[in-house]
Formats: C-alpha cells, sequence, structure tokens
C-alpha cells in the first residue's frame, strides 16, 4: 500500500485466477490469502447485453 498502511488480510474468491492475482501481495505482507466461497460469478460467465 503506497500510503504507508500495512493490510490485516488478502481475501480472494475461490477462482483459480484470483487467488493467484493476490499471492504475491499476501506473500508479501506475510499473510494468507483467506478464500470466501461467496465471492464467486453469480451469473457466470454469460455474453454481455448488446
Amino acid at each position: 500500500m503506497g500510503d504507508g498502511s500495512a493490510a490485516d488480510a488478502v481475501y480472494s474468491s475461490p477462482a483459480l485466477r484470483c487467488r493467484q492475482s493476490v499471492a504475491p501481495f499476501a506473500e508479501a505482507a506475510g499473510l494468507d490469502v483467506v478464500t470466501v466461497a461467496e465471492l464467486h460469478e453469480a451469473d457466470g460467465f454469460r455474453d454481455p447485453v448488446a
């Protein structure tokens, strides 16, 4: 965090891409990644509405 504040926790969805995205930050901060099942694609990956 650029303002000098520290993170207390790192949360991620169960999606692999999300966990991989936050893993370097969590490691640098000395924290575990907390996976939260509710952080998921609620409607899947539908095509965007035109």
